[in-house]
């Protein structure tokens, strides 16, 4: 497991017990982690799933 992938669990869990802004600023730091990936298309998807949850956790909407 990756420190990007730690990063979006521990945001999942800040999520869930209501802590939006701890939530944010992990997945704000993964999205920078993300970019040290080798993989290019992986540093991609990474960061469009990062926007993602950072989208859904500014509006409260996080599972849907």
């Amino acid at each position: 497991m990756t420190r990007v992938q730690l990063l979006m669990i521990t945001a999942e869990c800040y999520q869930g017990i209501g802590k939006t802004n701890e939530a944010k600023q992990c997945l704000n730091q993964a999205f920078l982690e993300s970019g040290e990936i080798d993989n290019k298309n992986m540093v991609q998807r990474r960061q469009m799933m990062i926007k993602n949850r950072l989208q859904k956790c500014s509006t409260g909407v996080w599972y849907k």
